[in-house]
């Protein structure tokens, strides 16, 4: 068997290891090699990337190495929609001749494909995750060379990119962004930085893979001068990122936002307790199907309390993270670490037939019609067909700063527009927004410590209603109607006593909900950013 030119199992060696400097899995370092080097002026090379890989540990068995030669197929079968046939019929004839006979591997994925419904909704899909806010303006570059946005929407991203029989969409995009940048296009690579960005890679995981392709290229006698950097294009990422954690972010680190209670300063007669002030970092994401799962179920968890076993939890969490470019998530320790908070909406008319929404509809209108004050929304919830709601679903850990809250419903509102420019089911005639309030309750254990009440509100009885979410009280004031609902299950006597924030008292938890026109909700916005600036 031919072996390897020692000069490119060196800039393999090197590629590989920059990729291990990453969170990136290990297998995505030479698909972006055998973009970049069927993008350069020598794509029978590779066959060199082909032997360097089959001498490599896992490797030894001839199903191994089939698997391999498919995962290496597939991204040069992508690649033809990038860089024309040619070039990848040159590299996979190469990988043909050093192929062994029992490696060879004579699957067709694309036998069987239909330019049909599914094709361009699997396409639009992908494209959308990439381009996101962009998307129709992109396209609409095409207006007048319409067979050009055909051609992207049903076979660039239809048949050749959103197919996921063999390579995953973090692969796609090692194939993509390399096999432009190695041409040297400036506009189409700040895309794909761009798109990248958005797919849930992080900056320093983008700027090793710029880094790379720039190496391979440069390995080819490639020069890439015109391409725009990773830090150019990170200012037009328009996502969660970069509108706030580079704005938002800055303002609460800078204003010492404290970690406990709503942030705003404890009074030396409140409470006989020394207040340690920690400053810690927000960070804004889009929700991540590949790491949030978990972190929201518990947070959803909390927010359903008593009644949370109620509900599918897990259907109604995959829900969410299937609208991965709607709502946000707060976290302190990076993209991959676990949700201190979310924000996020559902829409009650377009999921109506799922068994969640299903469940969570009739329960919501069962409650509301237990409380005469929220007689409005058990009417509204009663409707067939049921309006244009949109579920407002949002909890935080019970030591998260209120202030981190603004920003995720501005970004929302942002969100919603988009989306309604898209043509997506956005378009609210209501918001409901589901929290917890809860009550004092006597307690049957000594206090033996004094602690700060928070901010209170009667209700229409002489029993006074706490918000656990200072921003619904602010709410409140802009709803149609609002009120609290019983829980189906009841807690034990003891756990109010468990749950003891006061001198004297323990609490009892309750629902709440919120009904809000669907025009009015940016004004409470607007009153609820005012209302929890970070203090000065």
């Amino acid at each position: 068997m031919t072996s390897v030119d020692p000069r490119y199992k060196q800039l393999f060696l090197e590629i590989e290891s920059l990729f291990r400097s990453t969170k990136l899995p290990a297998d995505k370092w030479y698909i972006l090699a055998i973009a970049t080097i069927v993008a350069s002026s020598d794509p029978e090379r590779a066959d060199q990337l082909y032997l360097h890989l089959i001498n490599q540990p896992g490797h030894e068995s001839p199903s191994a190495r089939q698997a391999l030669v498919k995962r290496l197929r597939e991204a040069l079968f992508k690649s033809v929609i990038i860089v024309g046939v040619c070039k990848p019929m040159e590299a996979i004839l190469a990988i043909s001749k050093a192929e062994r006979d029992e490696d060879k591997e004579y699957t067709c994925t694309r036998e069987n494909w239909q330019c049909d419904a599914a094709n361009h909704e699997r396409g639009m899909d992908w494209f959308g995750k990439l381009y996101a806010r962009n998307a129709s303006d992109t396209l609409d570059l095409f207006n007048a060379h319409k067979d050009f946005a055909w051609l992207s929407r049903e076979i660039t991203y239809g048949l050749f990119l959103s197919d996921r029989q063999v390579l995953d969409d973090v692969d796609t995009q090692m194939v993509v962004l390399p096999a432009i940048m190695t041409q040297n296009l400036k506009t189409e690579t700040h895309w794909h930085i761009r798109g990248t960005r958005r797919l849930g890679l992080s900056r320093e995981e983008v700027q090793v893979v710029w880094d790379c392709v720039q190496r391979v290229a440069r390995f080819h006698g490639v020069t890439l001068d015109k391409v725009p950097t990773v830090e150019e294009v990170e200012a037009d990422i328009n996502w969660h990122q970069e509108t706030f954690t580079m704005g938002k972010r800055k303002e609460l680190k800078d204003n010492d936002v404290e970690m406990g209670g709503t942030g705003r300063p404890v009074e030396d007669d409140e409470s006989d307790e020394e207040m340690d002030m920690v400053n810690v970092d927000f960070e804004w994401f889009d929700p991540q199907p590949t790491v949030d799962f978990h972190g929201l179920k518990n947070l959803l968890r909390q927010l359903f309390d008593a009644d949370s076993q109620i509900f599918d939890l897990s259907a109604l969490t995959d829900l969410i993270l299937a609208q991965p470019l709607l709502g946000s998530t707060v976290k302190v320790d990076g993209n991959e670490s676990d949700p201190y908070a979310f924000l996020t909406v559902l829409n009650l008319q377009e999921h109506k037939d799922k068994p969640v929404i299903k469940d969570l509809t009739s329960y919501l209108q069962r409650k509301a019609s237990s409380n005469p004050s929220l007689a409005p929304l058990s009417e509204l919830l009663s409707q067939s067909p049921i309006p244009p709601i949109g579920l407002i679903l949002t909890e935080r850990l019970i030591n998260m700063p209120a202030e981190v809250v603004p920003p995720m419903y501005s970004m929302l509102l942002e969100e919603i527009a988009w989306a309604i420019e898209d043509k997506e089911p956005y378009n609210f005639s209501h918001y409901l927004i589901v929290s917890k309030t809860y009550e004092e309750v006597e307690s049957k254990l000594d206090m033996e410590e004094s602690r700060p009440q928070k901010k209170k509100k009667k209700s229409g009885s002489n029993v006074e209603r706490f918000f656990f979410h200072p921003e619904d009280e602010v709410i409140e004031r802009h709803a149609i109607c609002s009120g609290s609902i019983e829980y189906t299950h009841k807690h034990d006597e003891g756990l109010s006593d468990s749950k003891r924030a006061f001198q004297d008292l323990g609490i009892k938890t309750s629902g709440s909900l919120i009904l809000v026109d669907g025009p009015k909700l940016e004004a409470a916005v607007k009153e609820v950013t005012d209302y929890l600036k970070p203090p000065v």
